[in-house]
Order: C-alpha cells, then sequence, then structure tokens
C-alpha cells in the first residue's frame, strides 16, 4: 500500500518528465552547441523566452570576454547593449562572411563584445 501512494505521488511529476524528453528533443534549437547564425535569429526574437534566453547566453559571454582579459565593458552597460553589439556585428560580419554564422555563438559572441569593449 505505502509503493502505491508513493507511486502516485511521483506520477504527475514523472508524466511531466517523460513528455519532455518527449519533446525538447524535436525543437528546432535542441542541440548540444549552438551556432553564431542561429544565436543570431534567437537575439533577433520577439519571444520573451528567447529574449530571455539571448540575454543570458550574451551576460555569460561577456562574463567570460571580462574574466579572460579580452573585454572591458564600462560601467552601466547593459545586456541590452551587449545584445545590440552582438546584432550589429554579426550581421554586418555574416554580410562579408557567410561561413562565419557557422562558428560558435559562442565565439562570435565574446568577439563582438571585446570588439565593442576592448581593454586598454
Amino acid at each position: 500500500m505505502f509503493h502505491l501512494q508513493r507511486l502516485r505521488q511521483y506520477s504527475a511529476p514523472l508524466s511531466l518528465a517523460a513528455v519532455l524528453v518527449c519533446v525538447l528533443p524535436t525543437h528546432p534549437y535542441a542541440q548540444t552547441s549552438m551556432d553564431a547564425q542561429t544565436l543570431f535569429e534567437i537575439c533577433g526574437s520577439p519571444e520573451a523566452d528567447w529574449v530571455a534566453f539571448c540575454a543570458g547566453f550574451i551576460q555569460a559571454a561577456n562574463d567570460q570576454a571580462a574574466h579572460s582579459g579580452q573585454s572591458c565593458a564600462p560601467t552601466g552597460t547593459t545586456r541590452a547593449d551587449l545584445i545590440d553589439t552582438f546584432v550589429d556585428f554579426a550581421g554586418e560580419a555574416f554580410t562579408s562572411d557567410p561561413d562565419l554564422g557557422a562558428a560558435t555563438g559562442l565565439s562570435v559572441a565574446i568577439t563582438s563584445i571585446a570588439d565593442a569593449y576592448p581593454c586598454n
């Protein structure tokens, strides 16, 4: 009897987990690494979830660039500034070098931030 109660307790979370396992890998952005073109498309999306994803991704790229001494964004630089920096850089870079879209999103994001906010 105790096992049945315990099973019922976990049935809803297990059902949700099973649905997520079946659904998430089929999403077009479900992959283990993200290329720069995909990140560019996500950062241009008006959907709130993708806006939040982009903000977190670009913030992490900024943190990595700053930690490694590749960039020195001034105090007061916002995530929106960093996103605009990436989107502007990537848009121009993809026009001159379409193959750059296949590079990792992280490497292109870091390069865009380092170009915009170099350490003097």
